[in-house]
């Protein structure tokens, strides 16, 4: 959030965090990595940290109540909307599991189970009456109390080990912006445990001496070069990034002149690599 009057910037983290009970081989089968539980199902469930983190900042800097903040949101739920032609596409795409789930089925299928379609008005009653309790209470109505038990219930039943204790002792963090520059302009982005500000910095470091714009946007050249700093950047998420609370991310080597143009010095402008040849 940029504070024009105050030219100052802040960072508020409300990232998802992992349930207490978690450990670091829940996604593991047989010793056998398994993406699927990681991605569907209770055990893909984080703690949710979106309504604490909406509602600090509207507390901290916003001008008009919470309830009137909500007062849309609240009506496109309980009254509807328009499904739109991405919507609709996303339904149809997982249509079978949402078929698996009573409540994602009553809500975006069809009772014979197939999807709803572009168009079709789109009403959700269980998430206004969420939101009219938000807008009454804070977010101390999602996080304990019918809601948090509703929730719990919901992803215990899934497999997932995500408890009362784990929703009530949630909190947003203020974290420090990274800052650095491209050119003329500063940039200020979010730090960890968000990775898309570090691997910006990181990116335009490893470019900061090629010339773009006289290459072109649309260029062939353009396109190899960001794919291939990318390619550094994303294998360097892979290995340091992680929550700052419990692992050091070194974004002080990683950012740094040295190590960005090193980086560059391993990119060719006209081949790429095995992919274990990317990264600090």
């Amino acid at each position: 959030i940029y504070l024009a009057r105050e030219r100052k910037a802040v960072a508020l983290d409300y990232r998802e965090t992992a349930p207490a009970a978690a450990t670091r081989d829940m996604f593991l089968r047989d010793g056998t990595a398994v993406p699927e539980l990681s991605r569907r199902g209770g055990l893909a469930v984080g703690v949710p940290g979106e309504v604490a983190g909406l509602a600090l900042v509207q507390r901290t800097y916003g001008t008009l109540p919470l309830s009137v903040v909500l007062e849309p949101a609240v009506r496109y739920a309980r009254d509807g909307f328009p499904i739109g032609a991405h919507l609709a596409k996303e339904l149809a795409a997982q249509q079978e599991w949402l078929r698996r789930d009573v409540h994602l089925s009553r809500t975006y299928l069809h009772a014979d189970g197939s999807a709803r379609r572009a168009g079709e008005i789109l009403k959700q009653t269980n998430l206004a009456r969420t939101l009219v309790e938000i807008a009454r209470r804070g977010p101390e109505a999602f996080y304990r109390g019918p809601i948090a038990e509703q929730i719990v219930q919901a992803v215990q039943a899934s497999g997932g080990v995500l408890t009362a204790a784990d929703l009530a002792d949630y909190k947003p963090r203020w974290r420090e912006p990274l800052r650095g520059t491209y050119g003329a302009f500063e940039i200020v982005a979010m730090p960890p445990p968000s990775s898309g500000g570090g691997l910006l910095l990181e990116a335009l470091g490893i470019l900061r001496g090629d010339a773009l714009d006289s290459l072109g946007q649309r260029s062939a050249t353009t396109a190899h070069l960001l794919v291939e700093a990318m390619k550094h950047v994303f294998a360097d998420r892979a290995v340091f990034y992680g929550d700052p609370d419990f692992v050091e991310v070194p974004l002080a080597h990683l950012l740094s002149a040295a190590n960005t143009a090193a980086l560059r010095r391993r990119i060719s402008a006209t081949r790429t690599f095995d992919q274990r040849a990317y990264g600090t």
